[in-house]
C-alpha cells in the first residue's frame, strides 16, 4: 500500500493488497465466526483506498475497475467526471445504475455543458429535454436568446400540462411571450405579435399599444 507511485511494481503491490485482503475475507466467511462482518468491512475499505490511491495516481481505469467491483459505481461516475470522462461517467451510469442514479449524473452532465467555463448550453438543452425537466429548457433557450423556440416549447409545454406554475416562474413565462411578441414586431407580422402579447399579460401593454397604432 506504500509503494511509490513511480515504482514499477506499484500497481502489481496494490492489486497483491486487494487479493490478501479478499483472502482474509474468504476465510472468515468460510470460518462463519462473528469476524465475517469486520473481516468484509476490512475488505471494503481496503480495496476502496486501493482504488483512490490509483485514480490520485492517474491510473484511472485500474481505480474504475475497483469500485465498481465492490458495487460502488455511483463513486465511479463521480470520480470519472473529476477527471472530465463525462462520456464514460453516462455510460456507466447508464450500464449499471437506477433509473433515479443515472438521471442525476445526466443533470451532472447538463449542468456542466450549461456552464460558463464550457458554454455548451445547446447539448444542455438536449439532455434536458431527455430528462423532462421543461423548466430548465426554458431557462437555456431564453439565455440563448432563442425566443421562437422558447415560445413554442412553453405553448406546448401548456398544452400538455407539463410545467407547475408558481407566480415566479408566471412571471418568467409572460416573459418569453413578450420578447417574443416584441421579436415579432421587428419581422412586420403583427397580428401574431399581438397573439403573444395577449399571452404576456400586462407587462405587454406599453407593446400592445404600439401594435394598436400599427394595426390602424
Amino acid at each position: 500500500m506504500e509503494t511509490p507511485a513511480d515504482s514499477s511494481n506499484y500497481s502489481i503491490n496494490m492489486y497483491r493488497a486487494c487479493l490478501f485482503t479478499a483472502n482474509i475475507a474468504r476465510k472468515s466467511l468460510l470460518s462463519e465466526s462473528s469476524v465475517n462482518q469486520p473481516a468484509e468491512d476490512n475488505y471494503l475499505s481496503v480495496i476502496k483506498l486501493v482504488a483512490t490511491n490509483l485514480l490520485s495516481n492517474g491510473k484511472i481505469n485500474d481505480g474504475i475497475g475497483l469500485l465498481c467491483l465492490i458495487g460502488l459505481q455511483v463513486d465511479a461516475c463521480r470520480y470519472l467526471e473529476s477527471f472530465d470522462r463525462w462520456d464514460r461517467s453516462v455510460w456507466l451510469a447508464k450500464c449499471t445504475l437506477s433509473i433515479e442514479e443515472h438521471d442525476k449524473v445526466m443533470r451532472r452532465w447538463a449542468s456542466y455543458l450549461a456552464s460558463s467555463q464550457v458554454n455548451r448550453k445547446d447539448l444542455a438543452i438536449l439532455i434536458y429535454v431527455y430528462l423532462e425537466d421543461h423548466s430548465n429548457v426554458l431557462k437555456l433557450l431564453f439565455n440563448l436568446k432563442q425566443y421562437q423556440l422558447a415560445a413554442r416549447y412553453l405553448e406546448a409545454c401548456r398544452e400538455l400540462s407539463l410545467l407547475n406554475t408558481t407566480k415566479e416562474t408566471e412571471s418568467f413565462y409572460e416573459s418569453i411571450f413578450l420578447e417574443f411578441g416584441s421579436f415579432l414586431i421587428k419581422l412586420g407580422h403583427h397580428e401574431a405579435a399581438m397573439y403573444y402579447c395577449n399571452l404576456a399579460g400586462k407587462m405587454a401593454d406599453s407593446l400592445k399599444e404600439e401594435i394598436d397604432f400599427l394595426l390602424s
